[in-house]
């Protein structure tokens, strides 16, 4: 039983619509007992019973915004920074003016002060290459048509043992951000997951230099490493050892505005409360624990689409991805075949309205059989000549036909 607050008695027409009561009778009273004698079920009623909060989610309650409109709690700001600069209240949603911030604060409605910019302590500036020479690698690469093999490249070079891609189409809450202006990154992205590789600081910031990159004694060879991540987004976000990182190589989000030079920050994870804080953040990294893999020892790769993938409108963004994704369906399974460390690749669609991610393919190879795969070290198929295999004849013209069977 409880009394709705005198800061509702204007929206008294439309409680009463919804079923809100004048009064309390005599038979409620008795109903409360009933419930409370069977809660209890014979036992002593504990002196903080009553303390315990109403609602376990007061998010899923409906409160009116600043049109008088119902929204959900959980997307609601109330403003109690009004000194706050007018771009940064852009893609906010406020409560309505007669809820107080008090009573706001009691139903669960973050507040506009304690989403703001997260304190210089907790982050620091990182590596993040030149814009103009990203353009030129991805100009002499091949855009973004080979950015799912690029990774794949890299998971193996990294050691992860399985590389998830995950297209999420989805659109993600944008209140509780590290900053305001990322709210337009929240929208659909390929998200790709190295399960079982996380990378440190030191190895995160050699992606961000000049090929040729080394990773833990291997070489990438082909790919362009995350540097193949631009061809579809302007701002990569990334988790691994216990940090978030965010390369913004156009400088036009994370950046000195006036500037628009390269920039990166890191935000350390652990000892922070970073990831409740501002959780519509980090939802969409998909490190939860209904993950089937775990933050602690993966990275996460996530790629906000760029107003260029989809300058022909959002329909025609997706299709790009689809098609990539397909691609790579197509023609990744053969690819796996020769690495060295990777035993799944996946492929799945979060549809925008799904709980959960839909497999559309996946591809393993059994641990047991994994080491065929790679019968030489990489220093023995250095000093390979093929030329060894056709003897040492002075023929001056020979014809060998090799058949190679793949099982």
């Amino acid at each position: 039983m409880y009394v709705v607050p005198s800061e509702l008695s204007i929206f008294q027409d439309l409680l009463l619509a919804l079923g809100v009561r004048r009064n309390f009778y005599v038979s409620d009273y008795f109903d409360v007992l009933k419930r409370l004698q069977n809660d209890v079920k014979g036992e002593m009623i504990a002196d903080n019973y009553f303390d315990a909060p109403g609602l376990e989610d007061p998010s899923i309650l409906l409160i009116p915004d600043s049109t008088g409109v119902l929204v959900r709690a959980a997307n609601l700001v109330y403003n109690d920074a009004p000194w706050m600069e007018n771009h940064s209240l852009v893609g906010k949603h406020f409560v309505h003016s007669s809820v107080s911030y008090n009573l706001a604060n009691r139903l669960g409605i973050h507040s506009l002060r304690s989403l703001s910019l997260v304190s210089k302590e907790l982050t620091k500036d990182f590596p993040c290459m030149d814009y103009n020479k990203i353009c030129e690698l991805l100009e002499s690469h091949g855009a973004y048509e080979f950015l799912l093999f690029d990774l794949l490249e890299l998971a193996d070079c990294c050691k992860a043992k399985k590389l998830h891609l995950i297209f999420d189409k989805r659109e993600h809450p944008h209140q509780s951000l590290l900053q305001h202006n990322l709210a337009e990154f929240q929208g659909p992205a390929p998200v790709v997951i190295l399960e079982g590789a996380s990378l440190n600081g030191d190895e995160m910031a050699s992606l961000q230099f000049l090929p040729p990159w080394s990773l833990r004694g291997d070489t990438l060879n082909y790919g362009l490493g995350l540097l193949s991540c631009f061809s579809i987004t302007d701002l990569l976000s990334v988790i691994s050892d216990g940090c978030l990182y965010i390369f913004d190589p156009r400088g036009v989000t994370i950046g000195t505005p006036s500037a628009h030079s390269p920039s990166a920050k890191v935000f350390p994870l652990r000892g922070t409360n970073l990831t409740e804080r501002f959780c519509d953040q980090f939802s969409p990294m998909l490190i939860n624990d209904n993950m089937p893999w775990s933050s602690v020892d993966s990275t996460v790769i996530r790629m906000p689409l760029s107003s260029k993938c989809m300058e022909n409108g959002v329909e025609s963004g997706l299709m790009r991805m689809t098609l990539l994704f397909d691609k790579f369906m197509e023609h990744g399974s053969r690819m796996i075949l020769f690495l060295k460390s990777i035993l799944q690749v996946s492929l799945s669609t979060w549809e925008d309205g799904s709980t959960e991610p839909c497999l559309d393919c996946s591809v393993d190879i059994d641990p047991s059989s994994a080491v065929v795969r790679n019968p030489f070290s990489e220093k023995k198929w250095k000093r390979f000549q093929l030329s060894s295999i056709f003897g040492s004849s002075t023929a001056a013209i020979k014809l060998h036909v090799l058949d190679l069977n793949l099982n």
